[in-house]
């Protein structure tokens, strides 16, 4: 070989040594012939990327950037790419000298010798952490907006129901009415017959309006637009203005309205009139679904950081597997009120909304032929909050 020769192979060789130094890309040799195939080379790029220097790495087997990592499915496909020698593209989970996590785009290729030996593999690692990630933040959103697309399809099919129903509920008294309206502009009727017609279509329309009441109120809850107005109230006086207008209601059924509330309860600060509202809901109810010469208590005692009112009655009681539907929109359940009366079962929800509202919280214990205690919580308000 004569001296121009040798100087053309030394200057391809150095610009071999810049290429491979220049390049964002880690590269490595493997000596595929040795034992557990150790590394005999690598560039300034791998030590950028992983930062490990040279002479930490010379001599070691690559898969120490995979620490105790080890369960990722492309390294199935990589082992056996090195015992078939055969090219392999994966992305791994490898780990810095730090510990810090990138992701690798690994390319590994086998180098055969004149003979057809394998003697080496060459890799070509590529950081695509960025890539990775980005790729994760749109699979992220993707999912966030497949949650709240199904959450809308739920809450237009709740609307759906809930306006059938609100359709339904309405439809029954309006033809209520307009039959007793017939009737009377249509025959003869004699003075008490015209008295019990006006007083059903009185009655009728107070079921109507009830209902119109709880529809323009679960809507100004959904709307965010309910207003609370919470003023200093004293409990004990609060309580009993409220049974008392409630003992009538009661007497009509033989249902006694009794108090048991406990002494020195304190003065505190909510909307009087939507927690009348939850407590005459409640107090209805338990008379609604009790019969004739039953009692209905209404219990009201100081807990550490909140009042807990309690309506208990001595009613039918609800079914265990019911329990759960109870203050749901529209949510009747199987037990039926003794008397016939009407129920749009709005009120619950609306009950439950109300107390959400003012932080406290709502609950119903039952016993089929026993009777059930619906009990809701009010937070204290004290110097350190």
């Amino acid at each position: 070989m004569n001296s121009d020769s040798l100087t053309l192979i030394q200057h391809e060789l150095r610009l071999h040594d810049r290429a491979m130094a220049a390049t964002s890309c880690g590269i490595t040799i493997a000596d595929a012939a040795a034992p557990d195939m150790p590394l005999i080379y690598v560039n300034a790029a791998f030590e950028r990327i992983t930062g490990y220097p040279e002479r930490e790495v010379i001599g070691r087997n690559c898969r120490f950037l995979q620490r105790d990592d080890r369960d990722q499915p492309g390294l199935i496909d990589l082992r056996r790419a090195l015992q078939a020698g055969e090219d392999c593209t994966i992305t791994l989970r490898n780990y810095r000298r730090d510990g810090s996590l990138f992701w690798n785009e690994l390319y590994t290729s086998p180098v055969f010798d004149d003979a057809g030996r394998l003697t080496h593999f060459v890799g070509i690692q590529t950081d695509v952490t960025v890539r990775i990630e980005a790729e994760e933040n749109l699979q992220r959103q993707r999912e966030a907006l497949e949650e709240a697309n199904q959450h809308l399809q739920t809450l237009i099919a709740q609307k759906n129901a809930f306006m059938g129903m609100a359709a339904h509920d309405l439809r029954t008294p309006i033809t209520v009415v307009q039959g007793f309206a017939d009737l009377l502009v249509h025959t003869r009727a004699n003075p008490e017959d015209t008295k019990e017609f006006v007083g059903i279509i009185r009655d009728t329309l107070n079921q109507m309006l009830s209902l119109l009441d709880d529809i323009l109120d679960i809507t100004a809850i959904e709307s965010g637009k309910l207003t609370l107005r919470p003023d200093v109230v004293d409990v004990k006086k609060f309580v009993e203005r409220i049974l008392k207008l409630n003992r009538y209601i009661g007497a009509q059924k033989q249902i006694a309205l009794v108090a048991d509330l406990e002494p020195n309860l304190p003065t505190m600060a909510f909307d009087p009139q939507r927690i009348e509202q939850v407590l005459n809901n409640l107090i209805g109810n338990a008379f609604k679904f009790s019969h004739p010469d039953k009692t209905v208590t209404v219990r009201v005692r100081k807990l550490d950081k909140a009042v807990e009112f309690s309506v208990i009655d001595q009613g039918q009681g609800i079914p265990a597997d019911e329990i759960d539907k109870v203050f749901g929109e529209f949510q009747r359940v199987s037990t039926k009120p003794t008397a016939d009366e009407h129920s749009t079962g709005l009120g619950l929800s609306i009950v439950k909304r109300i107390v959400n509202l003012h932080g406290g919280e709502i609950g119903v214990e039952s016993e089929v032929g026993v009777g059930s205690r619906f009990f809701f919580t009010l937070p204290l308000v004290t110097d350190d909050d």
